[in-house]
């Protein structure tokens, strides 16, 4: 067997894992209550209002709303999802550290609250 080969099988035993995660995470959320629904829709929007207040503020000011830190500072034992607006010497090798601790969808919210704050109407 190639090197290369058992990538592959690691990569189709994971992704065999996040489908049943899927379908398990769906079957879950087939048997909530219309009120339940509602209920979780409401707390996510109201998490999500906060966050963004949160995220404004502290963008006014020119600091991080999650690590505190000004946008432009970087810590290498504590990495943020800030650096990469690369007001920092951002390197290509930071950013697994970074996706590691965010996960693609809170990276890709900030990058898109930030692109709408530089240039609204835009993105």
């Amino acid at each position: 067997m190639k090197k290369s080969d058992c990538g592959n099988d690691l990569i189709d035993v994971m992704l065999t894992k996040m489908m049943g995660a899927a379908m398990d995470f769906q079957t879950s959320l087939d048997k909530l209550s219309d009120s339940q629904v509602d209920e979780l829709n409401g707390r996510d929007q109201k998490n999500h209002q906060e966050q963004l207040k949160a995220f404004d503020e502290a963008y006014n000011i020119d600091k991080c709303y999650l690590c505190g830190e000004s946008l432009d500072q970087m810590r290498a034992a504590k990495p943020c999802i800030h650096w990469l607006l690369q007001r920092a010497k951002f390197k290509k090798k930071d950013f697994p550290k970074i996706y590691e601790r965010y996960g693609y969808h809170n990276i890709a919210a900030f990058l898109r609250w930030c692109a709408n704050r530089e240039s609204p109407f835009r993105t």
